[in-house]
């Protein structure tokens, strides 16, 4: 089923919210088989007797609609990964880490490349002290998704904990050089070289972290130790009287996230997914905004609100939810995405350009972030830039028609005719069966003034070929056109005749 942009943008997220971060198939693209029901089975639902009847009842709905989800045919492995994984982040939310283990592991299976599940089960084995599994988790997590600044800032920490001061000092280097600001990364880089004697690399890196984090207290005991070692005693005994509990943790969506699940906006988030899934997107909306009352800075709430609104054909509104998303998150390529997606389609294709490639650059291999940003190139009359990322979607998504047809699109606007006839029988060769296609290249091949490039006979062949798999009135006056263009008039009016005639018959 060929599904357009809103429903893409319905299936998009990063952490949280209505969509996932696997987007939609077109009508060419394969569909993974699902998985047997023996790999999707839940783990029970048991919670301690103590817990909170609030809590319960929340956990249990969670539960209910995560089996829901798995037991549906109908729906993906992505969806299926996304409601598990939910019902995991609020047993992790919680503190039921054996439960969220079960969870995370289980999404995981379904959606393997899905960094935020094998990132969690970092994160759970890290704060349980198993450090080695840690280790393992964050290291598989960077090869799905490489250069997250708090996946590297994490793993450095674990690596000093295993007393691998080398490889954890170079994590720290390349969490700062992804992100310059980070002061996590200054303040635990500082702390490594501290306890290897490098006092003065130490106390420029912790003092950079504290202009950057005025309120991370902690810091300055760490810094007075540095400027004791550098000889500095009267410096070192007035920061160590300004020593407070305050500390720098990275600024993590995927963890910072977790806390909000304990909040009413859950629930209204949960029912206003459901109510989207089965097309109700005024009630799914609704939900939303109340989420939204609750917790306004719910990034979530506003990527799955900008959704309904998209769905619902109020896109000035969606617009505004995506913008207020990526004012929360600025590194969120789920908002940067479908802003950019929108924008393109309202036709302010420099806007949509600049979110866009914002959003490569946090997903570089991404298909479809890649193919939305050529065609806002394309439209934007950039050719050869859009050229560029037609490639990458082309490589992505080999039988889809739509990137081959963009790039030979703009091929020809560079008066690039062989250029645009070798993309279109590439093309045709990883998809045998592409009508599109084969209509574009036997235009060109039928008009091109270039005598290497025109082929009327096989112009012709083309879409003949294809009139007589589809027998559609459309591919008739395709052929007749490819007649006319030969100068063969007489032939592509009696040809047309036919068809007609054949048609009224019918």
């Amino acid at each position: 089923m060929k599904r357009d942009w809103t429903l893409w943008i319905a299936l998009l997220v990063l952490f949280g919210g209505l969509a996932t971060v696997t987007r939609a198939q077109d009508e060419n693209e394969e569909v993974a088989p699902s998985r047997s029901h023996e790999t999707t089975l839940l783990p029970e639902f048991v919670v301690p007797a103590d817990t909170e009847p609030v809590v319960v009842d929340q956990l249990r709905e969670l539960h209910h609609f995560a089996g829901e989800i798995l037991s549906d045919s109908a729906r993906s492995d992505a969806d299926r990964a996304e409601a598990v994984g939910e019902l995991g982040r609020h047993y992790h939310a919680y503190g039921f880490s054996r439960e969220a283990t079960d969870c995370y592991e289980l999404a995981g299976t379904l959606a393997p490349r899905d960094f935020r599940w094998t990132y969690l089960l970092g994160y759970l084995a890290q704060g349980e002290g198993r450090l080695e599994e840690a280790r393992g988790r964050y290291e598989k997590a960077l090869s799905i998704v490489p250069g997250v600044s708090p996946t590297l800032i994490r793993l450095a920490a674990v690596y000093a904990e295993l007393g691998n001061a080398d490889k954890a000092e170079w994590l720290y280097r390349e969490a700062l050089r992804t992100d310059p600001a980070s002061s996590a990364a200054e303040a635990g880089l500082g702390e490594l070289l501290l306890g290897q004697n490098r006092a003065e690399e130490a106390a420029v890196l912790l003092q950079g972290a504290l202009e950057k984090t005025p309120e991370a207290n902690r810091l300055f005991y760490p810094l007075a130790l540095a400027y004791r070692k550098l000889g500095e005693d009267e410096r070192a005994r007035q920061l160590l009287a300004w020593r407070g509990d305050v500390g720098i943790k990275p600024a993590d969506p995927v963890i910072d996230s977790l806390e909000g699940l304990k909040t009413g906006e859950r629930v209204h988030l949960l029912q206003g997914q459901s109510a989207f899934w089965v097309g109700r997107y005024a009630e799914a909306a609704n939900q939303f905004r109340k989420a939204l009352d609750i917790n306004p800075d719910s990034i979530g709430g506003w990527i799955d609100l900008g959704s309904a609104l998209g769905e619902m054909g109020n896109v000035d509104e969606a617009i505004g939810a995506f913008e207020r998303a990526v004012e929360l998150a600025p590194g969120n390529e789920t908002a940067l995405f479908n802003l950019g997606v929108l924008l393109s389609r309202r036709g302010e294709h420099d806007r949509a350009i600049n979110y866009l490639s914002q959003a490569g650059q946090f997903a570089p291999a991404d298909g479809q972030i890649r193919y939305e940003l050529a065609q806002a190139l394309r439209l934007a009359e950039r050719w050869e830039d859009a050229i560029l990322h037609f490639d990458v979607a082309i490589q992505a998504f080999p039988a889809r028609e739509a990137p081959w047809l963009g790039k030979a699109q703009a091929q020809t606007r560079l008066d690039d005719l062989a250029g645009a006839r070798k993309t279109l029988e590439d093309g045709l060769e990883q998809i045998p069966e592409g009508a599109v296609l084969a209509q574009a290249l036997s235009r060109i091949l039928a008009s091109s003034p270039d005598p290497a490039v025109r082929d009327e006979e096989r112009a012709f062949n083309l879409a003949l070929n294809t009139f007589e798999t589809r027998r559609e009135l459309s591919d008739a006056e395709w052929v007749a056109e490819v007649l006319a263009e030969a100068d063969r008039c007489e032939q592509a009016a009696e040809w047309l005749r036919k068809v007609l005639d054949e048609a009224t018959q019918a």
